[in-house]
């Protein structure tokens, strides 16, 4: 399960204060990977940094708020407060902050254009494309027959029903979100639109792989071959197999084999879609 703590935060433009759920534990078990590297699971939920100020409504970066306290989520529960607390920022406004500029360094701009990357591709993500419907559907039903069976035998709860309960309710509630958010951009989502995107995105994943790969060992800040499987993707979906082919070749760790593989073949079959693993 997901446990969260509630940071209240300070907005750099306008000094109004917030608060933000922030996630201090989870894993990925039951999850789903896919090749652009975008994760759905249960238990995770990255923390946002890009966020939205109640007050003044600017985009802001949780980077350059100042953190003024930290509650759990039972102070939070506890806590009588008229601090506002600010939802996550949804797919349109992705669009909105990549096409207003809103970063101030290129790992911001990573961020913001990966997000943007990442919900287009839900329009071809194919367990969202073929039968989301059915598995609706089905998880709905489950969901309720396992509710009822709860609640007509609440003193003897399981904690194992209890569970897969929440995890089936998970599903139905993260499915029609990622519906809701495909129908949020489709009006802004233009293949011209998109492919810019991905060319600026590609331009600055090989510069970060070229600056990371010059340091030693022991001061990497990030993981290059990770950064050279969403270079080589990206290649795969603008259609440049042999490039994205080519870049797999530099991969030498183990644990990147498989999904270089899974890669390298949709290439090789000239599929330029987000796949999975």
């Amino acid at each position: 399960m997901t446990s969260y703590c509630m940071p209240v935060l300070k907005c750099p433009i306008c000094s109004g204060q917030f608060i933000i759920y922030s996630s201090v534990s989870g894993n990925t078990s039951e999850g789903m990977f896919y090749t652009d590297g975008y994760i759905k699971a249960p238990m995770f939920d990255p923390v946002d940094e890009l966020l939205e100020c109640p007050e003044c409504a600017q985009y802001i970066w949780r980077a350059e708020s100042e953190e003024i306290k930290v509650y759990s989520e039972n102070e939070y529960r506890n806590e009588t407060t008229d601090t506002n607390l600010v939802n996550k920022v949804s797919a349109k406004k992705y669009f909105d902050a990549l096409q207003k500029s809103v970063w101030n360094s290129n790992e911001q701009e990573i961020y913001l254009r990966t997000r943007v990357w990442w919900t287009f591709n839900d329009l071809f993500r194919k367990d969202q494309a073929e039968g989301m419907s059915k598995q609706l559907e089905q998880y709905i039903a489950i969901s309720l027959d396992k509710f009822r069976h709860l609640t007509a035998n609440s003193m003897a709860i399981r904690v194992d029903d209890a569970e897969n309960l929440v995890e089936n309710l998970w599903f139905v509630q993260h499915t029609l979100e990622r519906i809701n958010s495909i129908v949020d951009i489709i009006d802004v989502a233009t293949p011209e639109f998109m492919v810019a995107n991905q060319e600026r995105l590609l331009e600055l994943l090989l510069a970060e792989y070229k600056h990371i790969s010059i340091k030693t060992e022991g001061n990497l800040v990030s993981e290059p071959e990770n950064l050279l499987l969403q270079i080589a993707e990206i290649y795969r979906e603008l259609g440049r197999f042999q490039d994205c082919v080519d870049t797999l070749k530099n991969l030498t760790k183990e644990e990147y084999r498989n999904k270089a593989n899974i890669i390298r073949k949709l290439a090789q079959s000239g599929d330029c879609q987000v796949g999975s693993f």
